[in-house]
């Protein structure tokens, strides 16, 4: 029997007017005890849940403000104490101005990341601005050539 693994990271650089979910805005780290706390829960609850995760999805908050190393050590926990399914979708939510560093990206998919979610609201910077959030789109034409 399956089972969705769901690791919330509640931590974001600002709160976007429309979000309802619980977040701590104001801050573009995420504490190490928050994350010490998820490992000793994933160890927790792993003799309760003797299911193999098919799904592991790392949202929140902007979890990609974690850093590639603390989401690695999240996803090695997982691994560890539970028995995760091999074609496991593994994803992680992501903001366009936290999804920019290719190596960091590379890291993540080696250690088994295979989805990520990019909040992309809009391609209209007014909207953006409107709806608060933190990344701007660039447009480009042919006049930005010149």
């Amino acid at each position: 029997m399956s089972l969705g693994l769901y690791l919330h990271i509640p931590y974001c650089f600002s709160k976007c007017r429309y979000c309802d979910f619980y977040s701590a805005p104001g801050q573009r780290g995420v504490p190490t005890q928050y994350v010490d706390a998820l490992l000793r829960e994933l160890a927790r609850f792993a003799p309760e849940a003797p299911l193999h995760p098919d799904t592991i999805y790392f949202g929140g908050g902007t979890p990609s403000y974690l850093g590639e190393k603390r989401l690695v050590k999240l996803l090695k926990a997982v691994k560890k104490h539970y028995h995760v399914d091999s074609k496991a979708e593994i994803t992680l939510e992501a903001n366009p101005d936290s999804a920019g560093d290719w190596r960091a990206l590379r890291a993540l998919r080696r250690a088994g990341f295979n989805r990520i979610s990019l909040g992309v609201q809009s391609s209209d910077d007014e909207t953006l601005r409107r709806l608060g959030r933190v990344h701007t789109c660039l447009l480009y034409t042919s006049d930005a050539a010149d």
